[in-house]
């Protein structure tokens, strides 16, 4: 039996891909509805739609157009092959129903609280119960109860993210970056969903509701909010102790250049499948699939943590190169380290950012 705690996207596949294999599997959810509450902008890379099959039921947009905005100008990027915006309630509850399909079995409004010995502990409304496990994943979160329980959990960062759902006029063919003061420490966006609904907020270490108050004050009308924290990858973070793996947002497996972790976490649930089926390494197959590229997100990210106002406005004069453009449109985000070296070949002056990377 392997108990999967918590039914997000990495959880939901990780359990799906399992009972593919013929694994007996249990998932576990604190809420009592999956995909409920959302905190998460739902904003993937085509990338998705080569890791599992997409649905029109929770593929709500596909954005075509990229705009960078600096605090000394703006910059337009096509791309080759269009972004995905999520219902995310939806995209979650999907994935727990084809690992139900499969045979997993679901139990909503069961918190996990500890481990005895082979045994979970779980409060619910009837109570507290304990159930035999033979493998435990936490794909609980950014502050991931099972990583804390078996001293997982390590020294961790985070982003506070506000996003508002926002009644105005938007373009549903251009997502819009905002990069600069206006949110120190990382960015702030417009996600729409369709021409009169956009999901629009920014993510900050600190004061993330004064920075969100004044960036949507004149984008529409607010008609719903979100909110949660983001984990900034730790490459040094223990993601296995015996017969307990984190997984996910659980492990922050986590691009620190967007914040983005539907992807990256599941594809290290591929990892983790492979490591349970085959009783293989996990620790050496997540890092070996994608961990390179998760650092140098993080290189990024530290490096753009540096920036002045002028820095980013000198990075948008480069962006502004058509080979630059077509490059940024043509390579997955995902992979920032192929992307890097392509710009490079491009634009030889990006080595003036790359100094600061490392």
């Amino acid at each position: 039996m392997i108990s999967v705690i918590g039914a997000g996207p990495a959880g939901g596949y990780l359990s799906y891909l399992l009972s593919n294999k013929g694994e007996e599997v249990n998932i576990y959810e604190e809420h009592s509805v999956v995909g409920s509450p959302i905190q998460c902008t739902g904003f993937t890379t085509n990338l998705l739609g080569e890791i599992i099959d997409l649905k029109k039921e929770f593929v709500l947009n596909r954005i075509g157009n990229i705009m960078v905005k600096t605090p000394g100008g703006q910059e337009y990027i096509k791309l080759k092959h269009k972004n995905i915006v999520l219902d995310r309630g939806g995209f979650d509850r999907y994935l727990s129903e084809i690992a139900q399909e499969n045979g997993a079995k679901l139990y909503t409004g069961h918190k996990f609280v500890g481990i005895n010995e082979n045994k979970i502990k779980l409060e619910t409304k009837e109570g507290v119960k304990f159930v035999k496990s033979d493998a435990v994943v936490g794909a609980d979160g950014p502050v991931s109860s099972v990583a804390k329980e078996v001293g997982l959990f390590s020294k961790r960062e985070f982003w506070i993210g506000a996003q508002g759902i926002i009644r105005g006029n938007f373009d549903k063919d251009m997502f819009s970056v905002y990069l600069g003061d206006l949110c120190p420490g990382f960015f702030a966006w417009i996600v729409p969903e369709n021409e009169e609904i956009a999901r629009v907020g920014l993510a900050t270490k600190n004061n993330p509701k004064m920075h969100y108050d004044r960036f949507v004050a004149d984008k529409g009308k607010q008609i719903g909010m979100q909110g949660g924290i983001i984990p900034v990858y730790n490459p040094s973070i223990k993601t296995q102790k015996g017969n307990v793996y984190l997984l996910g947002d659980a492990a922050t497996q986590v691009k620190s250049t967007t914040g983005g972790g539907i992807i990256s976490g599941m594809l290290c649930a591929q990892a983790l499948c492979e490591a349970i089926i085959g009783k293989k390494d996990y620790e050496n197959l997540w890092r070996k699939k994608i961990g390179k590229e998760l650092y140098m997100h993080l290189l990024l990210r530290r490096a753009l943590d540096r920036f002045s106002e002028k820095d980013y406005d000198d990075l948008l004069s480069i962006v502004s190169n058509k080979r630059v453009k077509e490059v940024l449109g043509r390579y997955d985000r995902e992979f920032p380290s192929q992307l890097m070296f392509r710009l490079l070949i491009r634009q030889p002056k990006f080595l003036k950012f790359l100094v600061k990377v490392f």
